[in-house]
């Protein structure tokens, strides 16, 4: 197996106006951004309309590779890991906040039920 290096940067703005995360790998530049269809897929910098890397949905979450992704997958793989771990991490805080939020307001009215009716 021969080694693969890749980078992932931050959120970008493609030339088609849609968000995505930049990975450069010894093949180029590739772009995660979400998709109509798949939630997310990986696009060739040269072309942002077909997927060469797809998420599917079905009873499990599939990632499905084309054919051209021979050679340098582990790259992929690895950024679309992270991503989905990074997803993960914000749902979660999210999450957490979010909880967070509906306790302060429930004591918050707990308190004001409390004031008036006191």
């Amino acid at each position: 197996m021969g080694k693969h290096s890749s980078s992932t940067s931050g959120w970008v703005k493609l030339p088609d106006g849609s968000d995505a995360t930049m990975i450069e790998t010894s093949r180029g530049r590739y772009h995660w951004k979400p998709h109509p269809i798949h939630r997310l897929a990986l696009f060739s910098e040269s072309d942002l309309v077909n997927p060469l890397v797809y998420v599917e949905m079905g009873s499990t979450m599939s990632l499905v590779l084309e054919s051209v992704t021979a050679g340098f997958q582990q790259p992929i793989i690895a950024s679309f890991l992270t991503l989905k771990q990074k997803s993960r991490m914000e749902g979660k805080w999210t999450s957490i906040a979010d909880g967070k939020a509906q306790v302060l307001a429930v004591k918050s009215l707990f308190r004001v039920a409390t004031f008036s009716i006191s």
